[in-house]
């Protein structure tokens, strides 16, 4: 293309009319501005004058041209002068080369690049890129400082820095692994370290970059900060594996470890022992002072029971308040014996939970390999029945097991399940004993005593069941949670048979039921009793609800809310067993309560025994100045019934008047009109 210095073009070929689509004819008409965008036009001045000047022969440039359909193509040019002979500038010529192809794949490059690096710039993930070799660091995104806290242009050239961030116990494995790309996959987690000392995780993963003929020239890599996640699978593990509350190994750590012991103890021809431990009563403090401090007191003992062990031994919370403890290395039993009765003293001191100074003891079950047994499940379940047996034996000792004790687990299986299906059959009745007025001697209502008809399997009986005394099954109903259903049953049927009396034309007496904790502190309890009233048309001031002082001296403040909305009912409350707990006359005076009962081993010796006889006194003091009256339990002598009436006790109920009966023999009593045959003025000696 030849075009006169006043930009007017001159000539030009057929293959540039052919780039352009223009004819001939029209190219000539046209001038350079023409086909230039106008932020192109003009770019080039500054060469032309100096090529106009003769500084310069010629000059190359790429510039975009219009083509006559609107396209834009890209050329590169080469632009020279033609002088005449007197070296006087006639005209330019222009050589373009269309380059559009390689401009397009030049700037998809670009545009590549900046996407490349816009977002290599702004993930979480730190991206890398090293020769083959990985001698030179080419690029590391600006992720790198955030997640390592150190400089990412310090790492561009010298890839060992990278391996200085990692944890010295990880670093070797990092090493071999990235030594072997890039023939090997690659994909490690490990730990760095930054400055400030803090410990990461990293997920690392790299992949070699490779030419046409598939050899890599490149790596590149992705490494993600995995922390939390690290963090999280560790909490997992540590959850299936120790217990949430006290920290302790769970069953399955402790299962594991057991395993581990008895493979040793055998590889050494050594005595191992499983040893089995239960706190003492530690549902009834749980029930009557709440979970918060059942769970603190927990903890503290597990602390105490770990400071008790060798090193090397462990003890584990398998569930509720049961805890286990293995011991290897052991030379005969006098070391079980020795470790053990450790454990026990370590509970002797007082614990200080949430204002409350409470004694724990507990009950030990112990069973050894390989004398006991072969296998972890066996020594286990052989230790625990040991400890049940402990707990019988009067609680806070240590029992070895024997063969013996699987006959009374056995039968102590038999009967919790015999007591859930008598549940469900309604194998349960009520006998009552009266109580009666020491004024006038005249019945003033009866106390429900829970009986089980426990069907016999011995078919050469001439009955069909046995009459279980509560003594041989309602501790179990309290440590199974059926004490709750079965009190239901036992307040509906007291109701029952209040209804019953009426209907048969006796005037009823007030029934007192016995409410344990579990029941006391049940949500459903007040909705159970107003049921029962209104089922069985029964007015609320014949039913009384007696409650253990144990009950109601922690968790003060619920137990006064619970007690007054029972009051508001217009039931009549007692304090059961009065004497054996907690008393305290602060106490007292804030609940809505109706009477006290002496526990019947006061008044067993209430004639004989001084003391017995002071405390009793003092109780009765104590209930007339806070307006309650006083029942005596257990009552079965003339010199005992003398005594209290003497002193102002207001009732009493034992065996010197009736023992429990069936309803029916109640129904007669009343009837009957039958009375108390009072003493004269008998004098009572008191020794």
């Amino acid at each position: 293309m030849h075009t006169a210095l006043n930009k007017h073009t001159l000539h030009v070929n057929r293959k540039l009319c052919e780039m352009l689509g223009y004819t001939e004819q029209e190219m000539l008409l046209l001038r350079s501005r023409d086909i230039v965008p106008a932020d192109q036009y003009g770019v080039d001045t500054e060469q032309f004058e100096r090529l106009n000047a003769g500084e310069i022969r010629s000059f190359a440039s790429e510039r975009p041209l219009i083509c006559k359909d609107g396209r834009i193509i890209w050329v590169e040019r080469t632009v020279s002068l033609v002088r005449d002979s007197a070296d006087q500038p006639l005209y330019h010529v222009r050589v373009m080369l269309d380059i559009t192809e390689r401009k397009r794949a030049a700037l998809a490059l670009l545009e590549s690049e900046r996407l490349f690096r816009q977002l290599a710039e702004n993930i979480p993930e730190v991206f890398w890129i090293t020769d083959a070799a990985q001698r030179e660091t080419l690029y590391v995104s600006a992720a790198y400082e955030k997640i390592t806290g150190r400089s990412g242009a310090a790492c561009v050239g010298n890839p060992r820095l990278w391996l200085r961030n990692v944890h010295s116990e990880d670093r070797r494995r990092v090493y071999e692994a990235r030594r072997a790309l890039p023939g090997r996959a690659y994909n490690i987690e490990f730990r760095i370290v930054r400055p400030d000392g803090e410990i990461r995780w990293i997920h690392d993963q790299a992949f070699p970059v490779c030419d046409d003929t598939r050899n890599a020239y490149r790596i590149a890599g992705i490494s993600a900060d995995i922390t939390q996640r690290k963090v999280a699978e560790l909490k997992l593990v540590h959850l299936a594996h120790f217990d949430g509350l006290t920290g302790l190994p769970n069953r399955v750590l402790f299962q594991d470890r057991l395993k581990q012991t008895l493979a040793q103890a055998r590889r050494r021809d050594e005595l191992a022992a499983v040893l089995c431990l239960g706190l003492d009563r530690f549902k009834m403090a749980n029930d009557t002072l709440g979970h918060t401090v059942g769970d603190d007191l927990l903890r503290q003992v597990a602390v105490r029971l770990g400071n008790g062990l060798r090193k090397g031994d462990t003890v584990a919370r398998l569930s509720g308040d049961q805890f286990a403890v293995i011991l290897g290395d052991l030379k005969d039993a006098e070391n079980v014996r020795a470790v053990t009765q450790k454990l026990l003293d370590a509970l002797i001191d007082p614990f200080t939970v949430n204002g409350y100074e409470l004694y724990v003891t507990a009950s030990v079950g112990i069973s050894l390999f390989p004398v006991d047994g072969n296998d972890a499940q066996c020594l286990i379940k052989y230790a625990d029945t040991a400890m049940y047996r402990a707990k019988d034996s009067g609680r806070n000792n240590f029992q070895f097991y024997t063969a013996e004790m699987n006959v009374r687990t056995l039968q102590r299986l038999e009967m919790e399940n015999d007591l859930r299906r008598a549940i469900a059959r309604q194998e349960f009745l009520l006998h009552y004993q009266p109580k009666v007025d020491l004024q006038n001697g005249e019945i003033t209502g009866f106390e429900a005593l829970l009986r089980w008809q426990r069907p016999l399997r011995n078919k050469g009986s001439s009955l069909p069941f046995t009459l279980v005394s509560p003594a041989e099954f309602v501790p179990l109903l309290e440590e199974t949670g059926m004490i709750v259903p079965v009190g239901e049953w036992l307040i509906d049927a007291a109701c029952a048979q209040i209804g019953a009396w009426r209907r048969a034309g006796i005037e009823p007496r007030p029934i007192a039921i016995n409410l344990s904790a579990r029941q006391f502190t049940d949500p459903n309890l007040a909705a159970t009793i107003k049921r029962s009233l209104e089922v069985h048309l029964v007015e609320s001031y014949l039913l009384e609800l007696e409650i253990t002082e144990s009950s109601l001296v922690n968790n003060t403040e619920d137990a006064i809310a619970t007690l007054n909305y029972l009051k508001s009912l217009g039931l009549r409350i007692s304090i059961d067993d009065f004497g054996t707990g907690y008393s305290s006359l602060s106490y007292l005076k804030r609940f809505p309560l109706d009477a006290l009962k002496v526990d019947r081993s006061f008044v067993r010796d209430i004639t004989t025994d001084a003391d017995d006889a002071a405390i009793t006194l003092a109780i009765i003091s104590m209930a007339h100045s806070l307006g309650l009256k006083v029942i005596a339990e257990g009552v079965e002598t003339e010199a005992q019934l003398a005594f209290l009436a003497a002193h102002g006790c207001e009732q009493m109920q034992g065996y010197y008047f009736s023992k429990p009966v069936p309803a029916a023999d109640c129904a007669q009593m009343l009837r009957d009109a039958r009375r108390l045959q009072l003493p004269g003025a008998a004098r009572v000696v008191v020794a």
